[in-house]
């Protein structure tokens, strides 16, 4: 069968246009709310509750300002909710559309310098149906009958439970530092290096400090390194993935191409996964971000391609 009997087979041909909305746009844009400010350092601080299913605490932004600008947007999905925002110890005002915060500050913003932001949030996040497909805040019992909670965002992203910039474009370049104050009797486990644990009076909670020391630029081919006597995961290991996807990208798209009349467009490409540009899909093809699963499987449904060839490199009966 020709690719273009694959996606005619599919209907994609035949589909509709999809309508984007502003919630679309909001997610998926680099907007001018988003653009001005490059991240540097998030703190995330929270307090789990398993007893309500809540989770509450604070984010500690650090961003360099790259253009003027009053106006930031930090993404917070419902029904979780910002309670409070402060820069310099005094609030700023906010305002939510959908799942978007934009948040007037009243200091002035000069080009080059490093600022904070406290964003102070809580609620009940989204409950995961089908982890780690559908994703949320996973509230369980293990076997023991004690709690057992997890998270899963890689298609929803970590704006589900903990309010931050949530685009691919633009990630910590100074590392994170996440503190989880759990009940006495669980352990938190992070992404990070353990800095310290902290017991709370008559062990009731406990408070644990990790400290990400590097960007996390993907998720995949970590390779161990030494660090002060200790083994720990270098994310820097992880550029030979994001070449391998986009030499797979372009592969396939010479491939429906090479069966096609006019040649298929980027932009249409990007068009179709819902973004307003295509911009984040030149950086997938040149190397430099890296697609979500989600992204990666509905590419390979568009050009007719395997789901498991495009997102992992295996092939089916020889085939991709």
């Amino acid at each position: 069968m020709t690719s273009f009997s694959v996606i005619k087979a599919q209907g994609l041909l035949n589909k509709k246009e999809t309508t984007f909305t502003r919630q679309d746009s909001l997610r998926g844009s680099i907007t001018k709310e988003r653009a001005w400010w490059d991240l540097k350092h998030y703190h995330l601080s929270i307090k789990v509750n398993p007893e309500d299913s809540t989770i509450s605490g604070s984010n500690t932004i650090r961003y360099q300002v790259l253009q003027e600008n009053s106006v930031m947007q930090i993404d917070l999905q419902n029904p979780m909710a910002i309670t409070n925002v402060t820069q310099d110890g005094k609030p700023l005002t906010y305002k939510r559309e959908g799942n978007v915060y934009f948040i007037t500050l009243a200091a002035p913003q000069k080009v080059g310098t490093t600022k904070e932001i406290v964003v102070f949030y809580g609620g009940k996040p989204k409950v995961a149906v089908n982890p780690p497909w559908d994703g949320g805040i996973t509230w369980k019992k293990d076997k023991n009958g004690n709690p057992f909670i997890a998270s899963s965002c890689q298609g929803l992203g970590a704006s589900v439970w903990w309010p931050n910039k949530d685009h691919m474009y633009d990630e910590v370049d100074e590392g994170m530092k996440i503190s989880v104050n759990v009940p006495g009797n669980l352990t938190d486990v992070s992404n990070g290096r353990l800095q310290s644990v902290q017991k709370e009076a008559q062990n009731t909670k406990r408070s644990m400090n990790a400290e990400i020391l590097a960007r996390l630029e993907n998720s995949f081919n970590f390779k161990k390194i030494d660090l002060d006597g200790d083994t720990v995961l270098n994310p820097y290991q992880l550029l030979d993935r994001k070449r391998e996807l986009s030499a797979r990208l372009i592969k396939a798209i010479e491939w429906l191409n090479s069966s096609r009349i006019e040649e298929i467009k980027y932009s249409l490409i990007a068009e179709r996964l819902g973004y307003e540009t295509a911009e984040v899909f030149l950086d997938w093809i040149q190397g430099k971000q890296e697609p979500t699963f989600t992204e990666l499987r509905k590419i390979a449904d568009f050009l007719g391609v395997s789901q498991d060839w495009l997102v992992h490199g295996v092939l089916n009966n020889g085939h991709c």
